[in-house]
């Protein structure tokens, strides 16, 4: 059983969306696919955020195991906490082991592909990626065939997540998803790799910004919908297609303060005010620009200036951290760290004393919110792994009550950023449809790490043993599965590594899309 595979990820897709346009027949892709295959529920990792998620997707390892918990590196390599990129994903690929394999393969905007790794076959990476350029490629000659194609972006302007209206929002991110969808077609089309994987976020993105607009978000979806039948048509019937999400995406209607509750209760010490914050900082200039000569400057110019300001007037600057046993990760991740002695740069929570204070803390978190389901949990209550010392000590998942974290900001005249009225959930999606794939079969409990193996297994490939994800038998032919079962082998699933480097761009850009806070 040899057979190639088309994963065809939107970042973002949720059945709080998906189902009632089935219903009504405006996704007739995916209609065909769940009737001729299988579709389910994809649980993603815990908090349903981007970075790790796309990392397990790559790896079938949870963040434990893969070291990827988040966009920036963990605050022991810094409190200023730098970008991650592929580098800090120290496990063995989806893509190299196929590679390794013989078989060829193909990735277009996959987050967490910067800087790309050789394979057998090509990379366009995705989200970290500074710029659509040949260096950033592999190999780096398929950037004239792309150009030759037209033009691509490897995401919106960051300006477009604040300073501009809903129809320039609208037009510029339909923009980057038709060059996007155009030059991953003509990839697909010509280059024939038996595993392509290719990542939309244009539905992420408005969902963000306009999940009280839903009928924008279910256009989106109807043009995602006719690019999938775009896709399955140029690979042909006796492709595999795999849908996937990185998360869900449900409404957010309430917000907490957790700096604020940090400080209130003795966890963490601001420094006595000495200047306007950087987000004042930068209001006044935006305020000050009348003329939108900004918006007049080139993309990178204007990203990267930004990007080394906000380095330079960090939030975090305010903290005194000698004074400081726990503080907040970003805006999105739904986290705690203690500032531990020996671990952090400065940090002052004994090692002896580590438990103690971290019950403390959660007891406190408990009572963040009341009237709130969810409650704090412990890292090791998560994941496992030999990274695990670098996540949050505590998270809480506020998501699963539809909240979301306050930014955090030293200043309270500052003003709020874009309003973000939905956010990430764990229940994300999965259709599968392919010569191995029983039409209508039920899916079990599907988690994101599985979609690896079962890619493989799909291929007519052996799954590495040791994965963190399972081969989802219960989608495959029965006669099939009884006459072809899953077979492993002993492959290194590999190590953790960070990143360097952290490039100014790319933060700025971050920072416009909310996800740093």
């Amino acid at each position: 059983m040899k057979s190639r595979v088309l994963i065809f990820g939107i970042d973002g897709g949720t059945f709080n969306v998906i189902e009632p346009l089935l219903e009504a027949g405006r996704l007739p892709n995916l209609a065909r696919l769940k009737a001729e295959g299988a579709a389910g529920v994809l649980y993603t990792v815990y908090p349903p955020l981007t970075a790790p998620a796309w990392a397990t997707f790559q790896t079938g390892l949870n963040p434990g195991r893969h070291g990827v918990f988040d966009f920036l590196a963990p605050p022991r390599l810094g409190y200023h906490r730098r970008l991650q990129n592929a580098s800090a994903l120290g496990a063995a690929r989806i893509f190299d082991a196929l590679s390794s394999a013989g078989r060829t393969v193909g990735a277009v905007n996959v987050p967490l592909t910067f800087p790309p790794r050789p394979v057998n076959g090509f990379v366009v990476p995705g989200m970290l990626t500074p710029k659509f350029a040949d260096e950033y490629l592999y190999p780096p000659s398929l950037g004239a065939e792309i150009r030759a194609v037209g033009d691509y972006f490897v995401d919106m302007d960051p300006a477009y997540f604040e300073e501009v209206g809903e129809e320039d929002f609208l037009r510029e991110l339909r923009r980057v998803e038709e060059a996007r969808k155009r030059v991953a077609l003509h990839l697909w089309e010509s280059k024939r790799p038996d595993l392509f994987a290719v990542v939309f976020t244009g539905v992420d993105r408005l969902m963000h910004f306009y999940w009280d607009r839903l009928e924008l978000v279910r256009e989106h979806y109807e043009w995602l919908d006719g690019a999938l039948g775009e896709f399955l048509e140029a690979g042909g019937a006796d492709v595999t297609a795999l849908v996937v999400s990185d998360h869900g995406f449900g409404p957010a209607e309430r917000e907490v303060d957790l700096a604020g509750h940090l400080v209130s209760r003795g966890f963490m010490t601001l420094h006595e005010k000495k200047g306007p914050s950087p987000r004042r900082f930068m209001d006044a200039v935006a305020k000050l620009d009348a003329f939108n000569l900004r918006k007049r400057l080139p993309r990178r110019w204007r990203a990267a200036a930004r990007g080394r300001i906000m380095e330079r007037l960090s939030v975090f600057a305010a903290v005194d951290w000698s004074e400081t046993k726990a503080f907040p990760g970003t805006a999105t991740q739904y986290g705690v760290y203690l500032n531990v002695a020996g671990r952090e740069r400065e940090g002052i929570v004994r090692r002896a004393d580590y438990e103690r204070v971290r019950e403390e803390l959660i007891t406190s978190l408990d009572e963040l919110y009341p009237g709130l389901a969810a409650r704090a949990l412990r890292r090791e209550e998560v994941y496992y792994g030999p990274a695990l010392d670098d996540a949050p000590d505590v998270y809480l998942p506020l998501w699963e009550d539809g909240v979301r974290l306050k930014e955090f900001s030293d200043d309270p005249a500052v003003a709020p950023r874009r309003r973000r009225p939905g956010e990430h959930r764990r229940e994300g999606i999965i259709f599968v449809r392919g010569p191995a794939v029983a039409a209508g079969a039920a899916l079990a409990e599907a988690n994101l790490a599985d979609v690896y193996p079962t890619a493989m297994y799909l291929m007519g490939e052996a799954v590495p043993a040791g994965l963190d994800g399972r081969v989802l038998a219960e989608i495959v032919n029965p006669e099939l599965l009884a006459a072809a079962p899953p077979t492993y082998l002993d492959y290194d699933v590999g190590g953790v590594g960070y990143a360097d480097g952290e490039d100014a761009a790319v933060r700025a850009r971050l920072e416009g899309m909310g996800y740093l806070g």
